[in-house]
């Protein structure tokens, strides 16, 4: 069960650098979040899935319009993760005190092993924090 379960959870960590490559390399605190390993297959899946855009289609278009690196705030050529989407998150090593997971929502009382199903958004300060 243990062997299925890492498998598992390498595979996920796979899928999502699969889905956002060049999110992946370029942005500094993603990339610096993998493994040795999973730096060296995100920079060369980057690369590839960059060459299968030139190759496929971006070589048509007129010179102006190849760029896939951002000319503005409004639009970006590289998406990142979804941070709506629901997770599931563990608590480890819960906060002192009561912690509002948001602004304007109540306080809550985090507890050891307590699970939460919430917004990676709303979860993203607590894993920064080590929380």
């Amino acid at each position: 069960r243990l062997s299925y379960t890492l498998r598992s959870y390498y595979r996920m960590r796979l899928r999502k650098i699969e889905l956002n490559p060049q999110f992946v390399t370029k942005d500094a605190e993603s990339f610096l979040r993998l493994s040795a390993a999973e730096q060296s297959f995100a920079a060369s899946f980057s690369e590839l899935f960059e060459d299968h855009l030139t190759d496929s289609f971006l070589r048509l278009l007129p010179e102006k319009l190849r760029s896939k690196e951002d000319r503005d705030d409004k639009v970006r050529m590289v998406s990142g993760p979804n941070l709506s989407r629901f997770v599931f998150c563990h608590v480890e090593t819960p906060p002192g005190g009561d912690f509002a997971l948001k602004p304007g929502a109540p306080p809550v009382r985090l507890a050891k092993n307590d699970i939460l199903c919430l917004p990676y958004a709303d979860a993203k300060p607590l894993v920064d924090s080590d929380a």
